[in-house]
């Protein structure tokens, strides 16, 4: 349900653009149809065998485009590291090839930024004596796969496939707490218990697809928007210091959707 909305949501801010674009259009033609017609008998002008409005990508054969947004974490990823909202940016760079579709093959990278929400983590210890959290950075390398459709001549939908790497700065999230542990020589006894995330860059696996509509603002420059589901799974360590030391390692595996806007470029 959430995706549908998005899904329109992102068509009617596209065609709202267009429609606007066209009534100014109409106006102005309708106020120097006599003149042009003076001018020259062909009613449907072109320079150089082309459209004089802009297409798009779909003449391009490279495409640039950059955005910024905000990242809904998964239920799971709130519920274990009690993740707040973030923000997002995203880059992304494709060799374009073939008509209809146009497709294209390149890079694209993405950095996610999410707070803790303290609150809900201190509520996990009984008799909590020190805590400290920190914030999440996931930066992500990934193969991009573009595959675009153009719907009319300012408007296009594109789709992207994104596999490669994640760069996880995990933070470095404390507790030292009290609770009751059982011993059987005395019966239940109060323990000290501390420990602290390894605060260190742990390479993991990110995976994910991207979905957006394209309006073309000038013959190279387009707007875009739309939304991103992304998967990630990394490994990092859970470090204890009492009642005894040792590591305990943690394989996390979440989902976040991105809401994004931005711009694109095509030569």
């Amino acid at each position: 349900m959430r995706t549908t909305y998005l899904f329109l949501l992102s068509f009617l801010m596209v065609f709202s653009l267009e429609t606007q674009s066209q009534i100014v259009s109409g106006k102005q033609k309708s106020s120097t149809k006599t003149v042009s017609e003076a001018k020259s008998p062909l009613k449907n002008a072109k320079r150089g065998g082309r459209s004089v409005r802009p297409r798009g990508i779909q003449e391009k054969k490279v495409n640039l485009g950059f955005g910024l947004g905000a990242s809904i974490p998964s239920m799971d990823f709130k519920a274990e590291e009690h993740a707040l909202p973030g923000g997002t940016a995203h880059l992304y760079l494709h060799f374009l090839m073939g008509k209809f579709p146009k497709v294209g093959l390149g890079i694209y990278s993405n950095a996610y930024y999410s707070g803790v929400n303290k609150t809900k983590f201190d509520s996990r210890f009984k008799h909590l004596q020190a805590s400290k959290t920190e914030a999440w950075l996931i930066q992500s390398n990934m193969i991009s796969g573009l595959f675009n459709f153009t719907i009319k001549e300012r408007i296009s939908a594109q789709f992207m496939t994104n596999a490669g790497v994640a760069l996880v700065n995990t933070p470095k999230n404390s507790a030292n707490y009290l609770d009751t542990l059982l011993i059987s020589e005395i019966g239940f006894t109060p323990m000290e218990f501390d420990f602290h995330y390894d605060n260190k860059m742990d390479l993991g696996l990110s995976a994910g697809f991207a979905f957006q509509f394209v309006y073309a603002l000038t013959s190279s420059t387009e707007f875009k928007t739309g939304f991103e589901w992304q998967y990630i799974r990394v490994k990092y360590n859970k470090n204890w210091t009492l009642p005894e030391v040792k590591s305990e390692a943690i394989v996390r595996q979440f989902n976040l959707i991105n809401l994004q806007a931005g711009f694109a470029f095509s030569f």
